[in-house]
């Protein structure tokens, strides 16, 4: 079963290339939001192996990652900081789900 990686960014070039860059995680099915509510949503719905942000969307919502992560105990968050590479990305998302890097 495909890894679900969510990717949540305000910035639709930005989470465009990021999206982009982690369907070369193996394995992987990734989804693009810029939108903290919907992600909530789908959260309800499906199971998210890793979320995929800046950090900033997450503090939007106040308590927004508390709710994810009480929806999901097993949820992992990478939180983006820039700058950094679509390499490290990809290496950080694969060893954030247990796969070597790429």
């Amino acid at each position: 079963m495909p890894a679900t990686i969510v990717v949540l960014e305000k910035n639709a070039a930005a989470g465009e290339l990021i999206e982009q860059a982690l369907r070369e995680v193996p394995g992987s099915c990734v989804l693009l939001s810029c939108d903290p509510l919907e992600v909530l949503e789908l959260t309800r719905r499906v199971r998210i192996d890793l979320l995929v942000s800046d950090g900033i969307l997450l503090d939007d919502k106040g308590a927004l990652l508390e709710q994810l992560q009480s929806l999901d105990r097993g949820l992992r968050v990478l939180h983006l900081q820039a700058p950094f590479s679509l390499d490290d990305v990809r290496v950080a998302a694969a060893l954030a789900l247990g796969q070597p890097p790429a």
